[in-house]
């Protein structure tokens, strides 16, 4: 290249300095791999270190992630570059932080000092994330310096940080609890069975045979232009079979294949299960069995075009799969550890016993799913290495392959079934629950609920210095019907100035079954209302008629209620954009003249419909119907309805949204208009949507759903034109 005059450093510039901004990078990203694959690539960048510091320092988060991403692929070691790369590691952007975390892993010892260094002289930011750091860096060797760094530490957010990493350490530190598996019996391959056998498997041979020539006969010949037609089962071809199910090595078994395999295999489960039947059969003569019918390859085949997933068999698609045949056969024989004892027949046929882990993990309906939790858990816990894989894949909406996210996913349904979280797992889903990806928080939630400790380091999470961790932990609580939180709740409401957190408390309090009357107060309403509109209303709610809004009193002194506090509570409630009207908020209602208020809640409904009808769409406001949920009577249950049956076609998201403001209504209207739209409507989502807010609406209130139904009896059953049709036989 520089006997053509090109620059020294221009292969490295090409790797590290790629144009991935442009339209479409692919091609710049593809030449960047190539060329940092090519063999002494490292120690040629090594002498063109200009160009790597200028990739680190770029402007661009995505050019700076690549320029990461290619040190690891090259293998460049972090040194020369350490402190750039802790820069790197403690930046804002998770991504960012994440590929500089692989490149300091190559030499972490080496990098400790830089990490100290950015712990003790960084930014408050930097700080807590260096705390971080050092755990993922060395592990258990970081507490001494995090226990210093604690006591020395006067910003609340990185002493957070600190605390939360040392918890990490805390866990890690723990023993590892033993999981008693239950033992397997030995897999015996010299398997001999007595003649009586022979005939037996002869006799379902030539049913195989049978259902073959007669799939074949029906022109499904043509589905298999490949496979010619079958040919009657010769005594020699029963004798080899015979053999192979006692004496076959893997490779043996699969390479007698009857041509009829594909005509009958797929609907031959009543011919299977007369096998399984055959009293002498032992677990070596069933996986043989399954060789024999092709049911699983001997070789091993790559499921995903990416080394994330380790190369594993393919489980063939086949009804005698399922929990209907071969789970009740192996379950009769170890009754808590199904899956382990089948695998166990092929790794002693030198068969991966991953087989039946890629199959669950790339297909969520996979009849493996079905074989019990004690079963499926006890089958992973041998196989921890490959939930290893499926953390690192990370998040999975940011999973390219679609496959990959798919076994992303079912990471959280198998830890789910473990009865002891393994302990290496628990940090890593503390970091899911409280700082992931929206759509894997609540699933990484679910795994942590029934560990030890969760709820009290909920507890201290709800003083947390960050008002997102402390909103995820005081909804988890209030979701665990944890009613020991309530003092810490109360307590953290006294003093908590943040108004979203005020409102998560607030929520919290209720739903676990203490009073918020204490937090409830005039003045201090006002000055709250005052200090909220300081900022002036949102642009977004410019089409509100503020100015027209309805007289509204307090019930008990017949004062009116200030207009700000009106207007504060319908841009508060735009601002949480959640239909569900707030505790406050309906504490307050109560407080309120009945006609007046019901007034209120009618004028906000028909000005969000005339502007989602009459103008445009207003789905982005519907917060604001949740003053109308508070304050609304019966009268706007027919404009509710009448919405839904006109605009249920193609406004789906605020029909859903007014269906979830009317379960905060006790009218007897709203009630019963949600339990006709429940029992029948023409679009299921909104049908389903309707039959949950009836659910929500019975637990709110104590009642079963008998009880529900009781409280519709003015309505009678009739239908709005006052008809009730009676159906009976060919007459009505």
């Amino acid at each position: 290249m520089v006997r053509f005059g090109d620059r020294a450093d221009t292969l490295a510039r090409l790797v590290f300095l790629a144009d991935i901004q442009q339209a479409d990078p692919r091609q710049a990203v593809l030449l960047a791999w190539i060329g940092a694959s090519v063999p002494e690539f490292s120690a040629y960048s090594l002498k063109h270190e200009s160009a790597i510091r200028e990739a680190l320092c770029h402007a661009a988060v995505e050019a700076r992630i690549h320029a990461l991403d290619m040190l690891a692929v090259c293998q460049m070691s972090p040194v020369p570059f350490a402190a750039l790369l802790v820069d790197r590691a403690t930046a804002n952007s998770k991504t960012e932080r994440a590929a500089a975390l692989m490149v300091l892993q190559r030499e972490a010892s080496a990098m400790v000092p830089f990490v100290q260094a950015k712990a003790q002289t960084g930014t408050a930011t930097e700080r807590a994330y260096a705390a971080r750091l050092m755990i993922d860096l060395i592990g258990i060797d970081a507490r001494l310096f995090l226990e210093e760094r604690l006591e020395i530490e006067q910003t609340a957010t990185v002493k957070d940080a600190i605390e939360q990493a040392l918890y990490y350490l805390a866990i890690l530190n723990t023993p590892e609890v033993e999981i008693g598996l239950s033992p397997l019996p030995g897999v015996v391959l010299e398997a001999p069975l007595p003649t009586s056998v022979r005939e037996e498997i002869e006799g379902v041979i030539n049913q195989f045979y049978e259902l073959a020539q007669g799939k074949y006969e029906e022109q499904q010949c043509h589905l298999y232009p490949s496979i010619p037609q079958p040919q009657p089962p010769s005594s020699d071809f029963v004798d080899r079979v015979f053999e192979c199910l006692q004496f076959g090595t893997a490779a043996e078994c699969f390479a007698l294949q009857p041509v009829y395999h594909y005509l009958a295999n797929l609907h031959a489960p009543a011919q299977f299960r007369q096998l399984l039947e055959i009293p002498e059969l032992d677990l070596i003569h069933v996986t043989r069995l399954l060789l024999l019918l092709q049911l699983i390859p001997t070789q091993s085949q790559t499921l995903v075009p990416t080394p994330t997933i380790p190369q594993c068999l393919h489980w063939a698609e086949s009804e005698i799969s399922t929990s209907t045949v071969l789970q009740p056969w192996c379950q009769h024989r170890q009754p808590n550890s199904s899956l382990r004892y089948l695998v166990s027949g092929f790794e002693g046929l030198g068969i991966s016993g991953d087989t039946i882990a890629m199959k669950m993990l790339t297909w969520e309906e996979s009849p493996f799913w079905s074989w019990g939790e004690q079963a499926i858990s006890e089958y992973f816990t041998e196989r921890l290495s490959i939930l290893d894989i499926l953390f690192d894949l990370g998040p999975f909406p940011q999973i390219y392959y679609a496959h990959e996210q798919t076994a992303r996913r079912q990471l959280f349904r198998i830890l789910e079934l473990f009865p002891q979280l393994p302990a290496r797992f628990i940090p890593q889903l503390w970091d899911i629950a409280l700082n992931g990806v929206q759509a894997e928080m609540p699933l990484a939630q679910r795994c942590l609920d029934c560990c030890p400790g969760t709820q009290e380091r909920l507890h201290q999470l709800v003083n947390h210095s960050d008002p997102a961790i402390q909103i995820i932990a005081i909804q988890w609580l209030t979701r665990l019907l944890d009613r020991t939180a309530i003092p810490q709740m109360q307590a953290a409401l006294r003093r908590q100035p943040t108004q979203t957190v005020r409102d998560a408390l607030l929520r919290g309090i209720e739903k676990l079954g203490a009073s918020i009357g204490e937090f409830l107060d005039r003045s201090q309403l006002l000055q709250e209302s005052q200090t909220g509109l300081r900022k002036g209303i949102p642009q977004a709610l410019s089409w509100f008629p503020f100015g027209t809004l309805p007289l509204v009193h307090w019930q008990d002194t017949e004062e009116p209620v200030a207009t700000e506090i009106l207007t504060w509570f319908i841009v508060q409630s735009y601002q949480q954009k959640n239909p569900e009207p707030s505790p406050v908020l309906r504490q307050y209602v109560k407080l309120w003249n009945v006609e007046e208020h019901q007034q209120f809640g009618q004028f906000v409904l028909e000005s969000w419909i005339n502007q989602d009808t009459q103008v445009a769409s207003a789905v982005k406001e519907k917060g604001i119907l949740a003053v109308a949920g508070a304050c609304g009577g019966e009268a706007m249950v027919p404009i509710i309805n009448r919405y839904l049956k006109t605009y249920f076609g193609n406004r789906l998201a605020q029909c859903l949204a007014l269906l979830q403001m009317l379960t905060w209504s006790d009218d007897f209207a709203a009630i019963q208009l949600l339990l006709t739209i429940a029992n029948r409507f023409r679009t299921q989502k909104i049908q389903e949507a309707a039959q949950q807010c009836v659910q929500q609406l019975a637990q709110r209130q104590g009642w079963t759903l008998a009880e529900l139904g009781d409280r519709t009896i003015p309505w009678c059953g009739l239908a709005e034109d006052g008809t009730l049709l009676l159906d009976y036989g060919s007459h009505n």
